[in-house]
This record gives C-alpha cells, sequence and structure tokens, in this order.
C-alpha cells in the first residue's frame, strides 16, 4: 500500500493549519472590534480641578473648574453630607456656565440643587467621560 510522501504531508499540514488561523484571526478582530466600541470614553489623560470655594446658596451651586488635556462637556454636580457621608443629590445638571471646557480653559458652573443647599457640605464634579471628575470639595 502506498501512502503520500512526507514532503506533501507537510505542506498539507502547514496549509490547513494556516488556513484555519486565517479564520479565526477575521473573528478575533471583527469581535474585538465590537467589544471596543461599547466600552464607554475614557478621555485618557483627561482631568478636571476645582478652582477656589464653591458656594452653595438657597438651591444655587456655583463652582468654578478648569479642564485640562482633553474637551470635557456633560457637566454634573454631587452633592453629600461630609458627616454622615450621605449622597444628597446625585448627578444634577447644570443648569447655566459653559456647554463644554477645551484643554487649559476655566468656567463657572451653576447648579439648581432639588434638595437645596441644606446639608450639603461637599460637592464634585462629573463629566462625559467617566473617569474624570474632580474630588470631593468642601463647601
Amino acid at each position: 500500500m502506498k501512502g503520500i510522501s512526507p514532503i506533501i504531508a507537510s505542506v498539507l499540514l502547514i496549509a490547513i493549519t494556516m488556513s484555519i488561523a486565517v479564520v479565526l484571526a477575521a473573528y478575533v478582530t471583527s469581535y474585538t472590534r465590537s467589544a471596543t466600541e461599547s466600552i464607554p470614553s475614557a478621555c485618557i489623560g483627561g482631568a478636571l480641578f476645582v478652582h477656589g470655594t464653591p458656594t452653595c446658596s438657597g438651591s444655587t451651586l456655583t463652582i468654578t473648574v478648569e479642564a485640562n488635556y482633553v474637551t470635557l462637556t456633560d457637566f454634573k454636580a454631587d452633592t453629600r453630607n461630609a458627616t454622615t457621608g450621605e449622597i444628597i443629590d446625585a448627578a444634577v445638571s447644570r443648569a447655566s456656565g459653559p456647554s463644554s471646557l477645551a484643554p487649559g480653559e476655566i468656567g463657572t458652573l451653576t447648579f439648581t440643587l432639588p434638595s437645596g443647599c441644606s446639608g450639603v457640605e461637599e460637592v464634585r464634579v462629573t463629566t462625559n467621560c467617566f473617569n474624570v471628575r474632580t474630588d470631593w470639595v468642601t463647601i
């Protein structure tokens, strides 16, 4: 009984392996692309800093912030009572101020707090980038 020569067998094994590798690479590439498109914007390197001391009067919170390294938009405020750690208002939308800040720009944001300023001791500002926000700042 005759078999195939070792050279032809080696060529066939290499060709089959390469075909499987091409199909697998195409699948992994399309899967990775679709998986990474669903990740929220990280704004890598972005930062947001508070200038001065925020003020809260009645139900109006005013805070001056500076954007660094990336353009930031969609500003929201979180307020909490520092003594109890209780969040009073989370993600309150901006009432007035700039709609976006380019890198290096400083802007004064005003928020209308639904619960008012009573009990508010600390505030932080969040942005469109899930990883960019100020530290908690005492009012």
